[in-house]
């Protein structure tokens, strides 16, 4: 398992992430604040880590079955990343940055 698959998965599990877990996926310092604020809800963090890691894909919302949660969709030319429906969404938007991220590495 890579890296950001065992980051993606502890941000599923909902359990908080360290920046240990994210140290060895991301390169920048602030890339990896911005990875810890954005799971713990933080919007303007996951727009920047989003800008910096992912700075060509647009972003879509779904918020309509809020008893669901918020789903956070990433489009590329080629490619969509869906989050899971999670309580925040600044959560859905990190696990969907980390699934594109995943998607990229495979494709390599």
């Amino acid at each position: 398992m890579t890296a950001l698959q065992k980051l993606l998965a502890k941000v599923k599990a909902g359990d908080g992430i360290s920046s240990e877990d994210t140290g060895h996926v991301f390169d920048s310092v602030y890339d990896v604040s911005y990875a810890l604020n954005a799971d713990y809800g933080s919007l303007d963090a996951a727009k920047a880590l989003h800008e910096a890691v992912l700075p060509d894909w647009g972003r879509s919302v779904d918020a309509t079955a809020p008893e669901m949660g918020v789903e956070v969709k990433l489009h590329s030319a080629d490619s969509v990343s869906i989050g899971d429906h999670q309580p925040t969404e600044a959560r859905a938007w990190l696990i969907a940055i980390i699934e594109a991220l995943i998607a990229q590495e495979q494709a390599t």
